[in-house]
Order: C-alpha cells, then sequence, then structure tokens
C-alpha cells in the first residue's frame, strides 16, 4: 500500500494534472476502493473531458470497488444508521468512537468552500 495526495494548485484548472497524477500513480493492476459514486463520476467525467486518455481512465473505473455496496443493499445494518448507508452515518454506527462532527471541514461542500478561500490569497 502506497499513499499518494495531490492539491491542484490555487486558481489554475487542474483537471489535465490531476488525471495524469492518478493515472501515474495508480498501477495497472490496483484495486481501487471507493466509498458510494462520487469518485467514479468523477473519473467518468474525467474521460469525458480527456478522451485521450478514455481507455486508461475506463480501465480504472473497472477495477473500482464500491465499498457502500454492503450498506446499501442491506446485507450490513444497524440501528444507528438510522436508513442510510452515507460514511457519515455508517461509521459512527460501526465505529462509534470515529465521527465527522469534530472536523473543521466535514463534508465536500465546506471542503470547495475551503478550497476557494485558499484560491483567494
Amino acid at each position: 500500500m502506497k499513499h499518494c495526495e495531490y492539491l491542484a494548485l490555487p486558481n489554475v484548472d487542474p483537471r489535465k494534472e490531476l488525471i495524469e497524477k492518478l493515472l501515474s500513480e495508480i498501477p495497472d493492476n490496483a484495486c481501487i476502493l471507493h466509498y458510494s459514486a462520487f469518485e467514479k463520476t468523477r473519473l467518468n467525467d474525467l474521460s469525458k473531458w480527456f478522451p485521450r486518455y478514455k481507455k486508461k481512465i475506463d480501465k480504472l473505473i473497472d477495477q473500482c470497488i464500491d465499498l457502500a455496496s454492503p450498506f446499501r443493499n442491506r446485507s450490513v445494518y444497524l440501528w444507528q444508521m438510522d436508513g442510510a448507508y452515507s460514511i457519515k452515518s455508517v461509521l459512527p454506527a460501526m465505529v462509534p468512537d470515529l465521527n465527522y462532527d469534530s472536523m473543521e471541514i466535514s463534508d465536500g461542500g465546506a471542503a470547495t468552500i475551503a478550497y476557494f478561500r485558499m484560491c483567494e490569497f
């Protein structure tokens, strides 16, 4: 297992650099874990925006495994999830000491706002 990260420079379109970074960092035979459809949807977007990389991106998509599946189809369910399968519902139900409540940036909207604020400087 290897940790890689990417944070775009402010005030530039990061999409091409991001997909090139992903394609250079993720091995051809990687098992790509994600939670729900957001990441897979973004890969599909990148595939449309950069048709040159479509074949490689489609291969990544085929290697994706959605960790939300057992919660979505109710193979795994705890009453504390309150009928939801989002990571914000599942995480504290499965590991009560972990949740998003105390995080300064606790959702995608807040992350987007923080990024745009960062770009202002």
